[in-house]
């Protein structure tokens, strides 16, 4: 199965940012996998991140700004809203947040981190939320 993913770049999230690559190529970074919940595919709101890195650190953020319910989905509003632990953080805090774990899970890594995930959109939210606050 080929997955679609981005690498982040120590130097500059977004400058060698998005690359499509197969699973089979060799990586030198630390892999977290991403899977966001957002309001729907036509114009999607980010309601929340979830990361696993390949050591097993986890972390998991809710946003309380930036979307309504009114622009979600029936799917999101019978099967997702429901299961929101109600810790949401303003996107303001969020991205910085993000960011730090994100940094401190490319610790150690030859080139940073790669991001891994099913959909396009969740690494189009991810990187939009994260990248004024990438230091890397």
């Amino acid at each position: 199965m080929v997955v679609a993913y981005t690498s982040l770049d120590k130097t500059a999230l977004g400058i060698h940012g998005i690359e499509r690559r197969v699973q089979q190529e060799r990586c030198t970074d630390m892999r977290v996998f991403v899977d966001t919940e957002f309001t729907d595919f036509e114009q999607p709101r980010l309601i929340s991140v979830g990361l696993v890195a390949e050591d097993g650190r986890t972390g998991y953020w809710e946003l309380a700004d930036g979307w309504r319910r009114e622009q979600c989905s029936a799917f999101v509003v019978e099967d997702v809203l429901p299961l929101l632990d109600g810790t949401g953080m303003p996107r303001a805090h969020a991205g910085p947040a993000i960011a730090a774990w994100l940094g401190s899970a490319g610790e150690g890594s030859v080139h940073g981190v790669t991001l891994i995930a099913d959909t396009d959109t969740d690494l189009r939210l991810l990187t939009d939320l994260v990248r004024p606050h990438w230091r890397g």
